[in-house]
């Protein structure tokens, strides 16, 4: 195994950058405060991805060489300090099924958290340059949002929190970046059905001997939504040309489905039932630049 690596520095940003000098290093982790993050290449300097609070903390850091062996872990102690100079507000509104925020605030970066979770990055208005905005298309059901303002030192200060309900009384389907919803409410001769598939691929594997097979499972999971409704002509169209994109579906019923609209089934007389087919994909990283 290669020797303990040395830390060599860890600033006071509430964002620490730590460095490090080691032997053989192909991979290299980093903990603090119970979490453990992961360099997977030579470099010896890692920014923390996380905003910490102020105070003492521990800084661990080991590394592994060619032939995935550990060293020892590294530890060191690091005052971090965070002084934050601006004010941040956040107000919010709920208007065609979405939640639109509007941050005012006096640093150049400002991020959207909903729920306790990072969820998106606010947008500049033209007109200012202390006026935000960012519209969360995801919303349903009751939620709690805050805003964060950094600087360009990491420091960082969170507006009060606001709390929005969004609540439908049917469903809604639209494209997933700027959506013009189409409104499904009705299925002819019953109610609108939801049908959910999720699955784990396995590959069965017959030996001699074995009475019954082997199963090696993936580790992948498959999610299908077949939705089923009936609806107008022009609400058809609507819907064949949302085929092949990445859309937002949300009911009354507090289902929310973010994937891609593989298949759009329409079966025609006086109306058109349709049965449409989303592949659940997963949701994109938003991470602090």
């Amino acid at each position: 195994a290669p020797p303990a690596p040395i830390i060599t520095g860890v600033s006071s940003s509430p964002r620490p950058l730590i460095s490090w000098q080691a032997e053989g290093q192909v991979r290299a982790e980093i903990q603090i405060s119970g979490k453990t993050n992961a360099v997977l290449s030579a470099a010896k300097e890692y920014q923390w991805t996380d905003f910490l609070p102020d105070g003492v903390i521990v800084v661990q850091v080991r590394v592994q060489n060619l032939f995935g062996l550990w060293s020892p872990w590294a530890s060191t102690t690091a005052s971090i300090q965070n002084s934050p100079s601006g004010k941040i507000a956040l107000s919010a509104d709920v208007n065609n099924f979405a939640v639109l925020l509007s941050v005012s605030s006096q640093y150049p970066q400002n991020y959207i958290y909903r729920d306790g979770k990072l969820i998106g990055k606010a947008v500049k208005r033209e007109e200012s340059e202390t006026s935000f905005f960012y519209v969360d298309y995801t919303a349903l059901g009751s939620h709690t949002y805050y805003a964060m303002g950094v600087d360009g030192q990491s420091n960082y200060k969170e507006s009060e929190p606001v709390s929005r309900t969004v609540l439908l009384d049917y469903g809604v389907i639209g494209e997933e970046k700027q959506p013009r919803w189409v409104a499904l409410k009705r299925r002819r001769g019953s109610y609108p059905s939801h049908t959910i598939k999720k699955k784990y691929p396995a590959t069965l594997v017959s030996y001699e001997g074995n009475t019954l097979p082997v199963a090696y499972v993936s580790d992948v999971l498959e999610a299908e939504h077949l939705l089923e409704f009936t609806v107008d002509k022009q609400t058809a169209d609507n819907l064949e040309a949302l085929a092949g994109k990445t859309v937002i579906y949300k009911d009354t019923r507090g289902d929310l489905v973010v994937g891609v609209l593989t298949s759009v089934e329409c079966s025609r007389d006086r109306a058109t039932d349709v049965k449409l087919l989303i592949e659940e994909t997963q949701r994109e990283v938003v991470s602090i630049e």
